[in-house]
C-alpha cells in the first residue's frame, strides 16, 4: 500500500512538471508568434473645427520592439452618433503610418471616433483595438434651452473591483471601486458599507478620479450595501457578497523599490490550494516563477525587487497544484527608463504675437528616426490626454478607458502619489490577452487573419470569357497618378490563365489607375483589378460581429432630452471660447496666387546644368524622395519610373529604351554627373547614392 501511494505521488509530481514546462513553452511560442501590436497615433492638434483636415501620425510597437509585422494601418471614421463615416489605409514604413480625415463641412457634432488597427490585431481581443475620441468644436446653440428649463442629473456608474478577481469568503478582500458617468468623465462619491442588517461595516470615500479602494472580510451567507452619493445629490447602492466560497487571494503593493505581494488561502479549500504557483510575467516572457508550499500556513508575504522588472504593466498570476488560475493582478513597474535625452531645444522663444519661435531638434546621424512634431496652443490641450508613454505603456495595454493616461507620465521623479493613484488604475480595469486554460493545454491561438506582409498590390484577372494560349506573351500596362499629378508605368506579365500581380507598392492617399493590354485582340472587356487589403465591407462587418462600436467606452455629450450635462460650463469647449474662439473676428476670405517650384524643378535646378537642365522632352526621376528606391536593383527601379525602359537579362541586366535606326530597341547613353560611363559600371551604382535621374529621349539617361 505504501508502494502505490508513493507511486501515485509520484506521478502527480510529474504531471504538474509536465504542465509547467507546457506552459513555459507555449508562452515562448505566444512571444515569438503571436506577439500582440499596439498603436500610438498623434494629430497636429487637439481640437479641430467643421471642414479642416485631420492630420495624423501613428507609431507601432510589436511588444516592446518597433513592429516589423504589418505593412498597412486601417483607421475608421465614426460620427458622435457611432456612425461609420469613413474607413481608410495607410502604408507601415519603419514602424510609423500617416494619413489625414477631411471633417465635413455640415458635421453637427461635437466629436469625432476613430478606431485604428492593422489586420493582424483582429485576431485577438478588440478590447486592444486604438480607440480614440476627437474634439471638434461647434458654438452652442444658447436659445435651445429656455429659460426655465435646466440640465438634468444622471446617475453615475459604480463598479466594484476584488483584487485578483474573485472575493473569497472568509478572507480579507481588497475591493475596488470606480465611478463615471455616461462619457466617462469620473464622478466622485462616498458613502457607507452595511450588512444585511443595516449595521455599519466601514465607509469610504473616492480619492483620485472617481476611485477608491477598501479592505474588509467578506463572510460566508452575508451580503453587504455598498451605499453611495455623488457630488450631485444622486445615490445608490451596489450588493456585494463573496464570489468563491473558498480558494486563495492575491494581494499585490508598492513600498518604495520594493513590490510586496500576500497570498491567503481558504482553511476548507482541497488539496489543490496545498501547493500553489507564482508567475510573474510581461509580454509573454517569465520574470519569476514561483512554487509556493501551502500546506502549513494559510497566509505568506514575500517581496521582489521592483527595479528587476520592465517598465510598463507587469502581471503576478496565481495557480493551483493543477495550474488552474485562481488569481491575477496587474501592477505598474514605472523604473522611469522610459524617458530620454531631450533632443528638442528651442532656440528661441516669443509668445507674442507674430512672434518667433525656433525649435531645434537633434538625432544623430547613425540613429533611424521616424518622428512627428505638433506645435499647438498648450491651453487648448484636451480633457483626456494621451501621450505616445500613456498609450504603449498603459492604454493599449488595459481593458476599459483610462481617464487622462497622460497625467501619471508627466513628472520624471518618483511620487508617492502617483504611484497609488496608478495602482488604483490597475485595479479597476482588465487586462487578459490570453486564455491560460488554452495555455495550459498548450493550445495556440487559431489565426483568422494573417498580417499584412506585403504593400499595395495590383491584381486582377482578364475576363474569363476570352481564351488566352500560353504561348502568348501578354503584359498589361498600367499608369499610376497620384494626386500631384505625377505618373509611374508598370509593365505587369498576364499568365495564360489570365491572372496578373504586381506586389509591395507603396502609396499615400489615393491614386488613380489607367491601363492599356498589349494584345492585338480588338476587345478584352473590362479588366477588375485588386489592391490586396482588407475590402471595407469585410471590415465593417468584423466589427459588427464583435459588438464591438467606436464609441463603447465612451457616450454622447448630450442625455436622452439633448441637454448638456452638467459639468459643462467648466468643460473644454466653454474654455476655448473665452481664450480664443469668441475673442477672435473672422475675416472675409483672401486669396493669393502664386506659382511654386516642384520638388523636381528644385533638384533640376541643383543638379543640372547647361544642355541638360530644363523641362524640356525628358523624364524626372526624384530617386531620393521616394521609399520605393531603398534596397532596389537601380535598373529595375529606373523600368518602373521610365516608360518604355525595358530590362532583360540575368544576372547582367541590360537597359533598351527607344528604337535606333534598324528598329530595335536600343541601349541608351549613361552619363554620371554629366560624366559619360559605361553600362556596366552604371549597373553597379547603389541606387541609395542616387538622388536624381534624368532621361532624355531618345539619346541617353543622366544620372545625378
Amino acid at each position: 500500500m505504501v508502494k502505490n501511494l508513493f507511486l501515485i505521488s509520484l506521478l502527480f509530481f510529474m504531471v504538474n512538471a509536465l504542465v509547467a514546462q507546457q506552459m513555459d513553452s507555449t508562452m515562448n511560442i505566444y512571444r515569438e508568434h503571436y506577439a500582440s501590436e499596439k498603436i500610438h497615433i498623434q494629430t497636429d492638434r487637439a481640437v479641430y473645427r467643421r471642414g479642416e483636415t485631420i492630420f495624423y501620425k501613428a507609431y507601432l510597437l510589436s511588444n516592446s520592439d518597433l513592429s516589423t509585422l504589418s505593412k498597412t494601418l486601417y483607421t475608421d471614421w465614426y460620427d458622435e452618433s457611432g456612425n461609420l463615416l469613413q474607413q481608410t489605409e495607410a502604408p507601415i514604413f519603419i514602424a510609423g503610418a500617416k494619413g489625414s480625415f477631411d471633417i465635413p463641412e455640415n458635421y453637427a457634432g461635437n466629436q469625432l471616433n476613430l478606431i485604428s488597427y492593422t489586420k493582424w490585431m483582429l485576431n485577438f481581443d478588440t478590447a486592444f483595438i486604438y480607440n480614440r475620441t476627437i474634439n471638434i468644436y461647434r458654438p452652442k446653440n444658447k436659445t435651445s434651452l429656455k429659460d426655465n428649463e435646466t440640465t438634468q442629473s444622471l446617475k453615475p456608474y459604480v463598479q466594484l473591483y476584488p483584487e485578483g478577481g474573485f472575493s473569497v469568503a472568509g478572507l480579507n478582500n481588497t475591493i475596488a471601486f470606480k465611478a463615471t458617468d455616461q462619457s466617462g468623465v469620473p464622478v466622485n462619491i462616498k458613502g457607507i458599507i452595511t450588512n444585511s442588517k443595516g449595521n455599519l461595516v466601514d465607509s469610504f470615500i473616492s480619492v483620485h478620479n472617481g476611485m477608491g479602494e477598501f479592505s474588509m472580510v467578506i463572510e460566508k451567507g452575508e451580503t453587504y450595501f455598498f451605499n453611495w452619493v455623488d457630488e450631485q445629490g444622486n445615490t445608490g447602492s451596489n450588493k456585494l457578497s463573496a464570489q468563491k466560497q473558498s480558494g486563495a487571494c492575491l494581494g499585490v503593493s508598492h513600498a518604495g523599490k520594493k513590490l510586496f505581494f500576500t497570498i491567503q488561502r481558504s482553511t476548507d479549500c482541497g488539496k489543490e490550494f496545498k501547493t500553489l504557483h507564482l508567475l510573474v510575467h510581461k509580454n509573454e516572457t517569465l520574470r519569476y516563477k514561483l512554487d509556493i508550499d501551502m500546506s502549513v500556513k494559510n497566509i505568506i508575504s514575500s517581496e521582489i525587487n521592483l527595479s528587476d522588472l520592465p517598465t510598463g504593466i507587469v502581471q503576478f498570476t496565481l495557480f493551483n497544484a493543477n495550474w488552474v488560475p485562481v488569481a491575477e493582478r496587474i501592477i505598474f513597474a514605472n523604473n522611469q527608463n522610459y524617458f530620454f535625452t531631450p533632443l528638442i531645444t528651442i532656440k528661441q522663444k516669443d509668445l507674442s504675437k507674430k512672434g518667433l519661435n525656433e525649435i531645434e531638434i537633434s538625432v544623430p546621424d547613425t540613429l533611424l528616426t521616424s518622428m512627428s512634431v505638433a506645435v499647438t496652443d498648450a491651453s487648448l490641450g484636451g480633457v483626456d490626454g494621451d501621450d505616445i508613454f500613456s498609450d504603449f505603456l498603459l492604454s493599449d495595454e488595459i481593458k476599459g478607458r483610462v481617464y487622462n493616461p497622460s497625467y501619471y507620465f508627466l513628472q520624471k521623479t518618483e511620487s508617492d502619489s502617483i504611484e497609488m493613484q496608478l495602482d488604483l488604475v490597475m485595479l479597476t480595469n482588465g487586462h487578459r490577452r490570453f486564455d491560460w486554460e488554452q495555455i495550459a493545454m498548450g493550445s495556440l491561438p487559431f489565426i483568422s487573419y494573417p498580417p499584412d506582409t506585403g504593400y499595395l498590390q495590383i491584381k486582377g484577372q482578364l475576363p474569363a470569357n476570352k481564351p488566352f494560349k500560353a504561348k502568348d506573351p501578354l503584359t498589361i500596362n498600367v499608369m499610376m497618378q497620384t494626386k500631384d499629378s505625377t505618373k509611374n508605368m508598370l509593365v505587369i506579365s498576364i499568365k495564360s490563365n489570365g491572372y496578373f500581380e504586381q506586389d509591395n507598392l507603396f502609396y499615400y492617399d489615393t491614386v488613380k489607375l489607367f491601363y492599356t493590354i498589349n494584345t492585338k485582340k480588338n476587345s478584352i472587356g473590362v479588366v477588375k483589378f485588386q489592391n490586396g487589403l482588407m475590402k471595407d465591407a469585410e471590415r465593417k462587418n468584423y466589427f459588427i460581429n464583435h459588438h464591438f462600436t467606436a464609441y463603447q467606452h465612451y457616450a454622447s455629450t448630450y442625455n436622452e432630452q439633448g441637454m448638456e450635462k452638467p459639468g459643462d460650463d467648466s468643460s473644454f469647449f466653454k474654455q476655448q471660447e473665452k481664450q480664443i474662439f469668441l475673442a477672435s473676428k473672422t475675416l472675409k476670405p483672401v486669396i493669393v496666387t502664386a506659382k511654386t517650384k516642384t520638388t523636381k524643378q528644385i533638384l533640376d535646378d541643383y543638379y543640372t546644368r547647361g544642355m541638360y537642365a530644363g523641362e524640356g522632352n525628358n523624364i524626372a526621376v526624384d530617386v531620393e524622395g521616394d521609399v520605393h528606391a531603398i534596397g532596389s536593383n537601380i535598373w529595375d527601379y529606373l523600368q518602373s519610373k521610365i516608360p518604355g525602359l525595358n530590362v532583360s537579362g540575368y544576372p547582367e541586366r541590360i537597359p533598351t529604351w527607344y528604337l535606333n535606326s534598324q528598329g530595335i530597341p536600343g541601349i541608351p547613353a549613361i552619363l554620371l554627373d554629366e560624366a559619360p560611363i559605361s553600362l556596366a559600371d552604371a549597373g553597379g551604382i547603389n541606387i541609395n547614392s542616387v538622388a536624381y535621374v534624368k532621361a532624355l529621349d531618345p539619346l541617353f539617361l543622366v544620372l545625378c
